[in-house]
């Protein structure tokens, strides 16, 4: 960034360049001088104590940011496929793609909100509103993207974005599911919509997310500590699930004679069509695999009074985030009164 050289006689001139600030230079006696300067000049900017030079976004266009976002930083994320279809969706149909970054508002933030909230719902927009501002955000961290600030930021967000879902499954639910998907008491899934079933139950048994329960291979599930670990998990954690009694039974027959590196339950693309098909076979149309979790987090808070253990047990980092997937009914709640 820095380059000092001699300008004349005993004159040195030391000059600092970075993409996005304005350049500057300066001539100093001697070149101990000169590049102390430099120094403070690299620390200052590193600070973010300069300012950026805003014109040099006029070479860059928000199309470009975009797509060199979806090129070097989705491929690494567990939601590249989700994000990558968003980047596409808003490179082909957003109008603030055309911009230059230094004519880039926060109404033109506004007005692609309020034309995409005629078009779906406030939490379809609100997630691409997050993809927009994450990737202006890391643009101006990462890439020194010249921009003062983050038009994102200085919109607001969708009204009635926030919907907490609190559907539950009966007792009723979860019999005509296994009915529709062949589950079986003992007899092992012979082909891969039979897994369905049992991962339903395991679900409820464990809280454990789909993409959690088909990563499993069979090394992972330990018998004799009566759990099972997950080397990776939506929030980038390891965990050990422990397991219930019947979670147990349930792993024990499905890991019985299999090779330890052998998948548990087929990949979640397949696992999430034929899951799918059985609901609707079942006439459940309304439940989502993932209303599980809050069945299952709901149902195990009658076993952990301690929230701290219930936290373990379902892997969520903060009672704010465990809240969300605890879905008591008036009824279970006046029980507990007495």
């Amino acid at each position: 960034m820095a380059a000092i050289k001699k300008y004349r006689g005993d004159i040195w001139r030391a000059r600092v360049r970075k993409v996005g600030y304005p350049p500057q230079s300066k001539t100093f006696g001697t070149k101990t001088a000169a590049e102390k300067w430099a120094r403070g000049i690299e620390a200052e900017i590193d600070r973010g104590g300069q300012a950026l030079d805003v014109k040099g976004a006029r070479g860059v266009s928000v199309a470009s940011v975009f797509e060199r976002y979806r090129d070097e930083v989705t491929p690494i994320k567990k939601t590249s496929k989700g994000e990558r279809n968003t980047i596409k969706r808003l490179l082909g149909s957003a109008d603030f793609m055309h911009r230059r970054l230094n004519q880039i508002k926060p109404d033109d933030i506004r007005v692609w909100r309020d034309a995409r909230l005629k078009q779906v719902t406030p939490a379809s927009v609100n997630r691409e509103f997050t993809t927009i501002s994450s990737i202006l955000t890391y643009a101006i961290k990462e890439w020194g993207v010249a921009l003062p600030a983050n038009p994102a930021l200085q919109v607001s967000r969708p009204k009635g974005a926030d919907v907490h879902r609190d559907q539950r499954w009966s007792d009723e639910d979860i019999v005509a599911l296994l009915k529709a998907a062949n589950w079986k008491e003992g007899h092992k899934p012979a082909t891969q919509p039979e897994y369905v079933g049992w991962a339903v139950l395991v679900a409820l048994e464990t809280a454990m997310r789909m993409g959690e329960i088909c990563s499993l291979v069979v090394g992972e599930f330990h018998a004799k500590e009566r759990y099972v670990y997950l080397d990776d998990t939506k929030n980038g954690d390891s965990r050990m699930v422990p397991l219930s009694t019947k979670a147990l039974q349930y792993f024990k027959c499905l890991t019985d004679g299999r090779k330890k590196d052998e998948r548990i339950f087929p990949p979640t693309e397949s696992l999430g069509l034929y899951f799918r098909a059985a609901r609707n076979a079942a006439g459940l149309s309304g439940q989502r695999f993932h209303d599980l979790r809050h069945e299952s987090a709901t149902r195990l808070s009658k076993k952990f009074s301690n929230v701290l253990e219930l936290s373990a047990v379902t892997g969520h980092r903060s009672l704010q985030s465990l809240k969300r997937y605890y879905n008591p009914t008036p009824g279970e709640l006046a029980a507990k009164m007495g």
